[in-house]
């Protein structure tokens, strides 16, 4: 699988798709479309 995903992924960067998704799962994602932090961040507000 990690064959496949890094093929996936240098033919996506190579014509230019940011993301590949399939039905159940982002198979590829550009990681200007990684927001795990800002999410964390914006949990963070409502710990009491």
């Amino acid at each position: 699988m990690e064959q496949v995903n890094k093929r996936i992924k240098d033919y996506s960067t190579f014509i230019g798709i940011d993301m590949v998704i399939s039905s159940e799962v982002v198979v590829y994602g550009a990681p200007a479309y990684d927001v795990t932090d800002a999410i964390i961040e914006y949990m963070k507000g409502f710990q009491k």
